[in-house]
Formats: structure tokens, C-alpha cells, sequence
């Protein structure tokens, strides 16, 4: 079972898989690309989903305040 990754400690691990829990504090759709600012008790990060991922149901229906849980690999901005 992987670790729960606070926001914060999450820009530590360029590269390494991890797994956020977390507040949706917005969202922003441009059609093959969908942002999600995911809010904890630690700050915001920003999560991108990419075409297919964009397209999935659990994507589209997010909105403001959804509690969610994220998994994926961590990227330099």
C-alpha cells in the first residue's frame, strides 16, 4: 500500500509515484487538458489529466470541494 503524500512534500519527489488526498479547490477544463488544484492541510498542487484521462467520468464530474484521492508521477513544472 503506497503513502499518503502531503502537497507539500510532494515537490520533493520529481519523478516518484504518489499518492494525494485532498480538497478540489478548482478546476479548469481546455478540453484535451484538465487542471485541478488539490487542496490539503500542507497547500495546493496542481494536478494535470491528459487525453484519455481528461475524458473519464470520475474527471469530468469533479468540481469545487469534492474530496478526492490522486495517484500519478510527479512532474517539474
Amino acid at each position: 500500500m503506497m503513502e499518503r503524500t502531503l502537497a507539500a512534500a510532494a515537490t520533493t519527489k520529481i519523478g516518484e509515484k504518489v499518492r494525494l488526498n485532498g480538497w478540489v479547490n478548482r478546476r479548469r477544463d481546455h478540453g484535451k487538458i484538465v487542471f485541478i488544484d488539490l487542496r490539503d492541510r500542507s497547500g495546493i498542487i496542481q494536478a494535470v489529466f491528459t487525453d484519455p484521462l481528461s475524458k473519464q467520468p470520475e474527471v469530468e464530474e469533479l468540481r469545487a470541494e469534492y474530496a478526492v484521492e490522486i495517484t500519478g508521477i510527479v512532474v517539474e513544472r
